[in-house]
């Protein structure tokens, strides 16, 4: 055989395991994707609303899907098993999703990204809100929308889609990008407005809403109850909602209330936070700060009889804050000024809960009610309101 023969043997040989080699590289390949995505979800529709930032774009939802409480009484969330997964979509799905020339434009001014799209997950059409973050320019914009989205996922991923909080379904961190899927949830924020505003500290929409309903009683009790199952949740796990406003909180037409900043969670262990510094006097001790807690703000209002807002002293060390501030300025702010609904209902469940809000109420926080004791006495009114209504109880 002559050299040129035997070269061409050397070369087709050559081809044919590089040839099986790639085949064999492309079939492990469809098999580790399959079983990264076995079983998960599918994005079945999406649409980029990018333009907007996430506040504005709940806001917005609010006045998009208003139709009249009566129209939609029932709403319920999607069902889906009560041990929820978190992972049902990762960077691979993510990185099938286009990139529009609004998202990167969104990204480049510091906020996120966001679309609405629906996923199918076990059978089941979910209306979702996918989040993006990317940090390539490395400004100080950049660095905070992607370690505050980084944050949000923590804590979604920690909460699991409990009673009040959106469900996270998916999510993707690279060295300079987050994405990630969450429940998108029906209903209207607590104010009609930017959420700091005057109007805002009156519950005046809230308040409205309610009235509105075809059962206020029942509306005012499932708010009140649905609020204070809310935080007692974060009671539970140490956890301090640091960014209060009529946007970052969302109420469905059946009335049951969403936190949807997750990001500004702040868990605080054991002690309550600064309740480590050392004091003479109260004005030593301090209480929540940043932008929104600032004098003439929505919380420097609802929280201004609340004692732990501005520091306590106690026997020389700070006594700090916690949840239990929450109780004080939720009262203030519409879960008292929901007694006026129980006028025509029966006196017990009228005087109980007006009890119950001066518990809550109360300026000092060692003599404040619990959220657990809240709930639970919420749970028994409304069960007894029904029942007084329909003779059946809440399931």
């Amino acid at each position: 055989m002559n050299p040129a023969s035997k070269q061409r043997r050397v070369l087709v040989s050559f081809g044919a395991v590089v040839c099986l080699i790639y085949s064999l590289h492309i079939t492990l390949r469809t098999l580790f994707q399959a079983a990264r995505h076995c079983p998960g979800g599918t994005i079945v529709k999406q649409s980029y609303e990018t333009r907007l930032t996430y506040s504005a774009i709940v806001n917005a939802s609010k006045l998009t899907n208003f139709a009249g409480f009566d129209k939609n009484p029932t709403y319920k969330r999607q069902p889906l098993a009560e041990d929820i997964r978190t992972d049902y979509f990762n960077c691979i799905d993510f990185d099938k999703l286009p990139q529009t020339e609004q998202a990167i434009a969104e990204n480049t001014k510091g906020n996120r990204g966001i679309s609405f799209m629906k996923v199918k997950i076990d059978d089941v059409i979910i209306a979702t809100v996918y989040k993006e973050a990317s940090r390539v320019l490395r400004t100080f914009a950049d660095e905070y929308k992607y370690n505050t989205a980084k944050r949000e996922i923590e804590f979604l991923t920690k909460l699991r889609g409990l009673p009040g909080i959106p469900r996270l379904f998916g999510s993707c961190v690279t060295e300079n990008r987050v994405g990630y899927i969450v429940e998108r949830i029906t209903g209207y924020t607590f104010c009609n407005d930017n959420g700091t505003t005057a109007n805002c500290s009156s519950g005046r929409f809230l308040l409205e809403s309610v009235d509105a309903s075809p059962d206020p009683p029942l509306a005012a009790l499932r708010l009140a109850y649905t609020t204070t199952r809310l935080f007692k949740l974060l009671e539970e796990r140490h956890l301090f909602f640091e960014d209060i406003s009529g946007v970052n909180l969302m109420f469905s037409p059946d009335f049951e209330i969403f936190l949807v900043d997750a990001d500004s969670l702040v868990f605080y262990n054991d002690s309550r936070l600064f309740s480590k510094l050392l004091c003479t006097s109260h004005e030593h001790c301090p209480g929540p700060s940043g932008n929104l807690w600032v004098a003439e703000s929505l919380n420097a209002r609802i929280y201004k009889t609340c004692k732990d807002f501005y520091g306590i002293c106690e026997y020389g060390r700070c006594r700090g804050f916690d949840v239990s501030l929450h109780a004080c300025g939720m009262s203030e702010w519409y879960l008292c000024h929901l007694g006026k609904f129980f006028e025509n209902t029966s006196p017990h469940i009228k005087d109980k809960y007006e009890s119950m809000c001066k518990c809550l109420r109360q300026p000092f926080p060692q003599f404040r009610c619990t959220f657990e004791t809240a709930t639970g006495i919420l749970h028994a009114l409304l069960e007894e309101y029904i029942n007084e209504k329909t003779h059946i109880g809440i399931r």
